[in-house]
């Protein structure tokens, strides 16, 4: 560890210099004045992170700026709080010491210097740098231990609110949000809206291209519809190729109004899906054939429930829509239908 001894005295800094070299302490760096050791601390270095300094030793007076101010100075540097200071003086002014620790010594020795007490401060001094480090390490360590949990806790709020494979709301969490939507449009009396969306013929294109294809499928109609809608509009996945969405603050003309913009802009879209390749690396020693591509038509029929500021409970709500969903397919399906 790095020793640093600050003495006007070429003398002072030998006698020093020796008795630590005897206790093995080889890395000694000296300075003549305070600006001197503030050079080699980077005193003034305000980018500076750390120093590789880990003691310094001292003398009260110093030429130009003295101990005490230079232990203000070195205190001042964010870098340089945990390197001890200690002062070594021939003063028996109490009154100096006392600023001297004020300022931010953290121990002082008495001139002449005695060999076995000069060596033991230092080995104190020394370890409290190195546990001061130490704990400084741990915290660190659990800082960013806290901190990885906090996104692993934040994570698994997510997994535990989104559809699985689509990535909007579930079920469970929908009916949650849809709830709290319907009990504040009631409380306020303002107009709230209920789309059903389902997947025309879904079962086709399960049993024509597979089921990678179709869920990759139900992901694409799941982001496009979800480009169309507000930030406050609620939507959620709630079984198999069935999405429900849920828009505050809407009245009955503007919901049909979104659920037409929604059924005409599945049915304009032409979806682009790759085949997931199903080969096993380990089991199957046949080369993997390139996945396909295929182009694949999607339409989708709406039923639209709203409400304006009358009691309703959110499974009434719900059943309208629901109805409204299953009368746009009697009618032969990519139609809304208003419950």
């Amino acid at each position: 560890m790095r020793i640093l001894i600050i003495d006007d005295s070429e003398g002072s800094r030998l006698i020093l210099t020796t008795i630590l070299r005897s206790a093995g302490h080889y890395d000694i760096t000296e300075a003549s004045n305070a600006q001197e050791a503030f050079d080699i601390l980077q005193c003034r270095d305000l980018e500076a992170v750390e120093s590789d300094v880990d003691l310094v030793l001292m003398d009260l007076h110093l030429p130009g700026v003295d101990g005490i101010e230079a232990t203000r100075i070195i205190r001042g540097a964010t870098h340089l709080n945990d390197i001890p200071v200690v002062i070594v003086t021939a003063d028996d002014n109490t009154a100096a010491l006392e600023r001297a620790f004020r300022a931010g010594a953290t121990d002082f020795l008495r001139k002449p210097v005695d060999p076995v007490e000069l060596r033991a401060r230092v080995r104190s001094s020394l370890r409290l740098k190195e546990e001061t480090e130490n704990r400084k390490a741990r915290e660190r360590e659990l800082l960013d231990m806290a901190g990885r949990l906090r996104q692993a806790n934040n994570r698994l709020k997510e997994l535990a609110i989104r559809d699985e494979l689509t990535g909007i709301y579930n079920r469970r969490h929908f009916m949650e949000v849809a709830a709290r939507e319907l009990s504040r449009a009631t409380r306020y009396e303002r107009p709230i809206a209920m789309l059903f969306l389902d997947a025309d013929h879904f079962k086709d294109i399960n049993d024509t291209y597979g089921h990678f294809v179709g869920d990759r499928a139900l992901c694409t109609l799941a982001e496009a519809c979800q480009k169309q809608l507000r930030d406050v509009d609620i939507f959620g996945r709630i079984g198999g190729e069935e999405f429900a969405l849920v828009l505050p603050e809407t009245t009955e003309e503007e919901a049909m109004a979104v659920a037409e913009r929604l059924r005409e802009s599945i049915d304009e879209a032409t979806f682009t899906l790759d085949e997931v390749s199903r080969k096993n690396p380990v089991l199957d020693d046949e080369p993997d054939a390139a996945p396909r591509t295929y182009h694949i038509h999607l339409t989708i029929s709406i039923g639209v429930a709203v409400t304006e500021a009358s009691l309703i409970s959110l499974e009434e709500f719900m059943l309208r829509a629901d109805r409204a969903l299953y009368r746009a397919k009697e009618l032969g399906r990519n139609k809304v239908v208003l419950g």
